[in-house]
């Protein structure tokens, strides 16, 4: 998409937004019109549209004009996460990369692979779940900075993506690699795709055995967990 283009596009973005009441968008929309260059802006934008359950193909133009440097934007977002509670825009605008895309930033950031697991989606997909914290050197049972990435397990995609301020472990082992416990989490955040937003005080937090994923079968292969 061509600059002018893209101004155009963001131009009806915010017109179309402010008739529907979707202000968050009015805003990151006009802040990046203001200074198109700006990555938090454009991630700010990002974050907002899936704030207001805007679908992919509203996303995608902007996730290609925006995201040619995908290491880049991961890392920033990663950097913005790693020192706010509520940076919901952020984490949203994790949605869509590929885990292989963010892997390379991971460790570098600071975020340290605590436990693999699998779910599964809303649409029946396969989804694996990994769980990092900021490698802090804290207590064992208390992690701060706690992000969950999880990818569709044919794609590579991030389709649901969480931060907690913080976990408290009630229980914990180790099998396999593998992180496993209870406890509860405080200020936590996520996003889904294809829509869908959450926002806690405080919850339960569980790595439980049978849904564990060895890291070597899964798309972090070669990627290290604590022990």
């Amino acid at each position: 998409m061509s600059s002018a283009a893209l101004k155009k596009s963001l131009g009806a973005l915010v017109t179309k937004s402010r008739a529907a009441g979707r202000w968050p968008v009015v805003a990151a929309g006009q802040a990046v019109l203001a200074e198109p260059l700006s990555l938090d802006c454009q991630i700010n934008l990002l974050g907002a549209m899936h704030e207001v359950w805007l679908l992919k193909n509203s996303l995608a133009p902007y996730w290609k004009a925006w995201r040619t440097d995908a290491a880049g934007w991961a890392r920033r977002c990663l950097e913005r996460l790693s020192s706010s509670d509520h940076d919901y825009w952020a984490l949203a605008a994790l949605l869509g990369l590929g885990i292989e895309q963010v892997r390379e930033v991971l460790e570098p950031s600071g975020y340290t692979l605590e436990s693999l697991r699998w779910a599964q989606a809303r649409d029946d997909a396969k989804v694996h779940i990994a769980t990092l914290r900021r490698a802090d050197g804290g207590d064992d049972r208390l992690w701060s900075g706690v992000l969950e990435l999880g990818w569709d397990t044919k794609s590579g995609v991030l389709t649901d993506v969480a931060r907690w301020r913080a976990v408290m472990l009630d229980e914990l082992v180790h099998e396999g690699g593998n992180a496993l416990g209870r406890g509860q989490g405080t200020f936590f955040l996520r996003a889904v795709l294809p829509y869908g937003t959450c926002r806690a005080e405080s919850g339960l937090f569980e790595l439980r055995s049978e849904w564990a994923v060895p890291v070597e079968k899964s798309l972090l292969r070669g990627a290290k967990a604590r022990r």
